[in-house]
């Protein structure tokens, strides 16, 4: 039998963060298509209209937070009506109490022998109705000459009922909670890895012009930006080939952020530049088709300084 995999989310943003980011990375995809197509076409006019049908799709979908609160309220509606059951059924046990002539054990009949066990279970609560009611019909009679009417009678029977779909409509509503928050991080999931694919493209499209590429920057935080408090530097360089001096353009700088890889390209000129990386110690990568890949650890970036990473990329063979 093949195992089922849990659905788990492929990034870190919280609902809230996630939906903006991905409304804004659209405003910006639409404003900039013509560039992104002249860089791939796959970037097309459908490609947007589909990005956006997802985002509209999510946004009409209930978050986690309201189908808890849905379960939440019925959970509600259900515990007032087993206190409204409890109540009747004790008052109950007094016109019981008051009958002249009865069985020894009429008390368990009527399910009392359980009653100490329900607390707020649902299924032992109406295990207990169930067997409360069969025995009010068993002893309408003396239960009449007592004085407890079947008006009360039919309030219990009718508590019964309304419990029975009180429950089935809370248990309804979880089961449907796990499938809707897993049919919205899929679909979430899917929208992530488009908005990730527009991201990575705007790095080549874009170039040097860190103004622009930083519109699509989103760090994979729970709110979308660096960690709170977190000072931020800029790591910029040079890449050379090691046995001419020759800057090398096209060049691509990466360097890991909170999950997230940001990447320049170097210019005619061989020079990069990596914008809001937070203060801290990096791995910086450098790579060129023909070139070995080249990697510096330990770079250290300081708040508010450029940070120099040079690279001398060893062509290969």
């Amino acid at each position: 039998m093949t195992k089922l995999e849990a659905v788990v989310r492929i990034f870190n943003l919280s609902d809230a963060i996630f939906l903006e980011k991905v409304q804004l990375i659209l405003v910006f995809l639409t404003e900039d298509l013509a560039l992104f197509h002249d860089f791939d076409v796959d970037f097309s006019q459908e490609y947007v209209d589909l990005l956006a049908a997802d985002i509209k799709q999510l946004q009409n979908m209930p978050t986690a937070n309201q189908l808890t609160n849905d379960i939440t309220n019925q959970t509600n509606v259900v515990l007032a009506l087993m206190d409204d059951a409890k109540k009747k059924t004790q008052n109950t046990k007094y016109f019981i109490e008051k009958i002249p002539v009865k069985p020894p054990r009429i008390l368990s009949e009527f399910g009392f022998d359980i009653y100490d066990s329900i607390h707020n279970s649902q299924p032992k609560m109406l295990q207990f109705l169930k067997k409360f009611n069969d025995a009010v019909k068993k002893y309408s009679v003396p239960l009449l000459e007592v004085g407890f009417t079947q008006s009360k009678a039919d309030e219990i029977l009718s508590l019964t009922e309304q419990l029975d779909t009180a429950n089935t409509l809370q248990e309804k509503l979880k089961s449907q909670r796990t499938v809707a928050v897993d049919d919205r991080i899929l679909l979430m999931n899917k929208i992530w890895k488009k908005i990730m694919h527009v991201c990575d493209a705007s790095k080549q499209v874009f170039g040097n012009d860190y103004a622009r590429q930083k519109r699509y920057i989103i760090y994979n935080t729970p709110n979308g930006q660096p960690p709170a408090g977190t000072a931020t530097g800029v790591i910029t360089g040079l890449v050379t080939a090691s046995a001419s001096g020759l800057l090398l353009k096209d060049a691509v700088v990466t360097v890991e952020v909170a999950g997230t890889i940001l990447t320049a390209t170097t210019n005619a000129e061989g020079e990069y530049a990596l914008p809001e990386v937070p203060v801290g110690s990096y791995t910086v990568t450098a790579t060129l088709g023909g070139y070995a890949i080249a990697t510096h650890e330990n770079v250290e970036v300081m708040e508010d300084e450029d940070t120099t990473c040079d690279f001398e990329l060893k062509a290969n063979g």
